[in-house]
């Protein structure tokens, strides 16, 4: 079992730190999520033959993937507040505090420290390709090229929303015989 050093946000926008026994890094991170908190940095922590601590290369934890849900969520904020007019920063500022999905805020989070690093939002969404779906982010990144990111934020919305609805239907497709066979 390791030692793991973690930085971390609460729901009330609290930074706490502190330190965590697993068996691997993404163990520590999972047990950090299931407790509520955003995981912002989380690192492995070994003991050197002089008895001394050495904290590992710290990572910036980031998610797998977001499900349909957070990408909604994602998205839908990311247009809302678009089309309010704010700049990009404060966009991903912003979803990052009030997101309601812990990893929609660590993924703001992230976007945001890129693009605060003087990155531009293809390059900043593009680290994130397989977490957001490689088909958003191209399309963000025609989006931002052709000064139509609102179209395109727009184009997303509505997409993810006809996915979602056909999950359900799939899913009450699929459970109304499975009710008529239990019943029977």
């Amino acid at each position: 079992m390791s030692k793991f050093f973690y930085r971390v946000k609460n729901n009330n926008n609290e930074i706490k730190i502190g330190h965590i026994h697993a068996v691997k890094i993404q163990d520590a991170a999972n047990i950090l999520e299931n407790k509520g908190y955003i995981v912002l940095e989380l690192s492995e922590e070994t003991i050197t033959k002089n008895s001394s601590v050495k904290t590992g290369n710290t990572l910036l934890y980031s998610p797998k993937i977001l499900s349909l849900k957070e990408k909604k969520e994602f998205f839908n904020s990311f247009y809302a507040q678009y089309k309010s007019g704010l700049p990009i920063t404060e966009i991903f500022r912003y979803m990052a505090f009030y997101a309601a999905s812990g990893k929609v805020k660590s993924i703001s989070i992230l976007i945001l420290k890129s693009i605060e690093k003087g990155n531009s939002l293809k390059q900043a969404t593009a680290k994130f390709s397989d977490i957001l779906g490689r088909a958003y982010t191209a399309l963000l990144y025609a989006g931002e090229e052709s000064g139509k990111l609102d179209e395109v934020l727009f184009s997303i919305v509505k997409t993810l929303q006809r996915e979602d609805e056909i999950k359900g239907s799939i899913i009450s497709a699929v459970t109304y015989p499975a009710a008529i066979f239990f019943m029977a």
